[in-house]
């Protein structure tokens, strides 16, 4: 009627000349009294003035009203709803949610669901599921792709570690262009815990393409780089240490693809290094066993995050437990040949296991260590590894190759290097891993045991008595 469309025309001058407080009881009456198209854009314009004039009882009025408007209206919608969520303080968050609420309900849309999702999200994350499940299901039905990649990528972070197949499944739904870099994450995580291996392959490479992004916008100076690269090699490095110990030569690949793309040159030496001595170890698990694939210690490769400060954006606490931390730092050091730095590496781990509750469920990664480096050509090695032995020794939690066979690892190489049973830290280090094999009734153990106790007690007769008359007693006692 050209009534209200006079009616309206004057508010708005009323807004423009006196301010959006003057102008809100004129978009009020409207709101109630009008006919169509004047109420809906009234309601639009009151909603647009409570806001400006901080009138919460007016926003309380003109959201209520919001579900019965007609038409298309969501640009405006979506408007006010950021500006009312960047509100400082006050109700601005809730009146975001409750107005995206009735745009969602209003129109049925799947667009109008993410952004009533996406609220939800600082406002009801328990309600923030539900909702992303259902804008996906109007997406689908409206077959708008974007919307339905966007939503689905939002769901996959409220599903739980137990629907790890089917937060699998929904990621491989989603067309990874079509969503921003928080969506991409989602979809690595996603396909990175499923039981396929070629889907977490394929989890590894959306991280490594993260990564290289990551690395361009880094060369181009833009602010959020190291930010999102840290984020990716969080989530990389907690994948790692799930399953290196039982990865596939295609994921073994993938993981060094990815960390070869780390933007930073210092910790991406770091990363490719701890990777290589990770898989080294696995490859020592594996020679010490003949019980199957090498240990599933949890944070195996936690050590990754130990140089995760270089970011200026820094992950999620995470931080690595001393002794693995050195373990795998003396592991990428032995791989490389840096026999010096492997000799350092190993001293910290000997100080390290003297600390309370040391292991922190490293145990088989410190024993694939030391089957590496008890007969190392290199004599610091060697020592160094040999003190490590001993405090392992003396803790006794029992690794899965076994005590005695780290015991035979001090004793053949140090033979063939030319080392004599009298070189005191080899023999007592091997001494101690075998009374360690014997109290954990490992076979073959007090076989050993005597028979290196009885010839220590040979070889000391004539330089040390007392010692020799100990080792012998020692080995009588066992061959009794």
């Amino acid at each position: 009627m050209l009534l209200y469309a006079a009616a309206f025309a004057a508010a708005e001058a009323l807004e423009r000349n006196a301010g959006s407080r003057a102008a809100l009881p004129a978009y009020r009456t409207l709101a109630t009294s009008a006919t169509e198209p004047e109420r809906t854009r009234a309601i639009l314009a009151g909603l647009r003035c409570a806001r400006a004039a901080e009138d919460v009882d007016a926003l309380d009025a003109f959201v209520t009203l919001w579900p019965t408007a007609q038409g298309g209206h969501f640009d405006d919608v979506r408007g006010l709803v950021l500006a009312l969520f960047a509100a400082p303080g006050g109700p601005g968050k809730l009146f975001a949610y409750r107005l995206a609420q009735a745009e969602a309900t209003r129109t049925k849309r799947g667009l109008a669901g993410y952004l009533y999702g996406r609220v939800a999200e600082a406002v009801r994350p328990d309600t923030a599921r539900a909702i992303y499940e259902d804008a996906r299901t109007r997406a689908t039905a409206e077959g708008d792709e974007r919307v339905y990649a966007a939503s689905t990528a939002r769901l996959l972070t409220f599903l739980t570690p137990d629907e790890s197949e089917t937060a699998a499944a929904l990621a491989k739904s989603i067309d990874s262009a079509l969503v921003d870099d928080a969506g991409k994450l989602a979809i690595a995580g996603a396909l990175i815990g499923a039981k396929s291996r070629f889907s977490r392959a394929s989890g590894f490479t959306l991280l490594q393409e993260l990564l290289r992004d990551a690395r361009t916008r880094a060369a181009a100076s833009r602010t959020d780089a190291s930010a999102l690269a840290s984020r990716a090699l969080v989530l990389a490095a907690k994948a790692a240490d799930r399953l290196v110990a039982t990865a596939t030569p295609l994921e073994i690949e993938r993981l060094r693809a990815l960390f070869a793309e780390t933007p930073d040159e210092r910790l991406r030496g770091t990363l490719v290094g701890r990777l290589e001595g990770a898989l080294q170890a696995r490859v020592g698990a594996n020679l010490a066993s003949d019980n199957g694939p090498a240990s599933r210690d949890p944070g195996y490769l936690t050590a990754f995050l130990a140089a995760r400060d270089a970011f200026a954006g820094t992950p999620p606490s995470y931080a690595p437990n001393p002794v693995t931390a050195a373990t795998l730092t003396a592991l990428a050091d032995l791989q490389a040949k840096r026999t010096a730095a492997c000799e350092f590496a190993l001293d910290r781990l000997a100080r390290a296991l003297a600390g309370p509750d040391p292991l922190g469920g490293a145990t088989n990664a410190v024993s694939s260590l030391l089957l590496l480096t008890l007969g190392h050509e290199h004599e610091g090695v060697r020592t160094a590894a040999q003190r490590v032995a001993l405090r392992f020794a003396a803790l006794g939690s029992p690794p899965k190759c076994g005590f005695l066979l780290l015991a035979k690892a001090v004793f053949v190489p140090l033979t063939q290097a030319g080392g004599t049973d009298g070189a005191d830290l080899a023999e007592a280090t091997r001494l101690a891993l075998l009374e360690t094999a014997l109290r954990r009734a490992e076979p073959n153990a007090a076989e050993m045991l005597f028979e290196r106790s009885l010839a220590r007690g040979w070889a000391l007769a004539e330089t040390d008595p007392e010692g020799a008359l100990a080792s012998l007693r020692r080995a009588r006692s066992l061959g009794a």
